[in-house]
């Protein structure tokens, strides 16, 4: 059985359908209530189908005027789809049938200016409840894209995502939303949600508006393999004909690790040209933290080298090497480093060089960038 019921203090009504066995024991209850916050949505038709598919058929508020609205259950009566015809005036559905292929035919009258209430037939696809006739827009993600396979809690990815109007009519602005899923369903309880929106203009039907966003992954999220899920018209701002196909989610996951540093040496100098063995020089030097975690207790390394390649076996080491106790997230430390040319270093042309994280103590984001090359050259003597 299908009806309405009505919140008289929220100046509410809801499309209730309930199914009872044989014996008069209710097996399931179900209730429709569409996103505007005053809705009304009235059921006045009921039909199942020989696989137990269950239609329901009447008038839904759409903010401005009423729509006919189309549900579809399954026999658990779970919701599986749901359709709206849109005149752009008043719609009352009165009745509706479904053909052994699944068609919807609805009927009832609209309330067309010229004309006052005509009658109004509508055909709804058996696919999902998509109209054949009438016109309304249709929001869908076909795109939800990511090159990258890693990131920190904190951090930003770029997705790639597209929202295509597959509706007959104009959809005004919206927005899309997005949310972290280890099962690439969006909007169930597993969901991590994510602040980062992307607007989208108007929409023309058939039109598509693709933008590549920079998605902020929460810095409280749980380390894991996610997909990133997105959902067109987030806020429900569009009245669609079909309201459930707006989400998509990666085809591939992403891990979510935890916030790691990054060193590097942004700056290394000397006014030094020449020097001779066994006496020191002054180092000016920079390091700087870009990840986005703490970086405690390591060194930096001074080398000579007779190659511009710092880190291999032809380095000379100097003394002493510069500690740093601590260095927050995004933060630098600048110094002036008295160094020790070894006694029995060679006499020649060398490139000058600097190692953060020398004795790698640090775990960090990207272990391959520490080094740093002076522009100009000393010469040893």
């Amino acid at each position: 059985m299908t009806g309405s019921s009505t919140n008289f203090a929220a100046g509410t009504s809801d499309a209730v359908t309930i199914k009872y066995d044989s014996a008069g024991n209710q097996l399931w209850t179900s209730i429709y209530a569409n996103s505007v916050p005053a809705h009304a949505d009235y059921a006045v038709k009921l039909a199942v189908d020989s696989s137990g598919t269950v239609y329901i058929g009447g008038y839904s508020f759409n903010g401005a005027n009423m729509d006919y609205v189309v549900l579809r259950y399954d026999p658990a009566g779970q919701l599986l789809a749901v359709a709206r015809h849109n005149s752009g005036y008043d719609d009352y559905l009165s009745d509706m049938v479904v053909d052994g292929a699944g068609h919807i035919y609805a009927t009832g009258t609209s309330s067309l200016p010229a004309t006052q209430n005509d009658y109004e037939t509508v055909k709804f696809s058996p696919t999902g409840g998509v109209r054949l006739t009438s016109s309304g827009p249709d929001l869908v993600l076909t795109q939800m894209s990511t090159s990258v396979s890693s990131v920190a809690r904190g951090g930003t990815i770029a997705v790639t995502n597209s929202v295509k109007n597959q509706g007959n009519a104009s959809a005004g602005a919206s927005s899309v939303g997005f949310r972290l899923s280890p099962n690439s369903v969006y909007g169930d309880s597993d969901d991590i949600s994510i602040t980062t929106t992307r607007s989208v203009t108007s929409l023309g039907a058939g039109l598509s508006n693709t933008a590549t966003t920079n998605v902020i992954i929460p810095s409280t999220a749980t380390p894991g393999v996610y997909y990133i899920c997105g959902i067109s018209d987030r806020a429900n701002a569009i009245v669609e004909t079909f309201e459930n196909n707006n989400s998509q989610c990666t085809n591939t996951m992403i891990t979510v690790t935890l916030p790691k540093s990054d060193l590097i040496m942004t700056a290394l100098s000397t006014a030094t040209r020449n020097v001779n063995r066994g006496q020191s020089f002054s180092l000016a030097n920079t390091v700087q933290n870009q990840g986005m975690a703490p970086a405690q207790n390591f060194q930096i390394k001074f080398v000579l080298s007779v190659n511009s390649v710092i880190g291999d076996a032809d380095d000379v080491a100097l003394t002493p090497q510069r500690s740093v106790a601590n260095l927050a997230a995004g933060a630098t430390s600048n110094a002036s480093t008295l160094v020790t040319v070894p006694a029995t270093t060679l006499v020649g042309t060398y490139y000058i060089g600097a190692i953060a994280d020398s004795g790698n103590v640090v775990d960090e984001q990207d272990e391959g960038n520490n080094t740093r090359t002076a522009t100009r050259t000393i010469n040893v003597r």
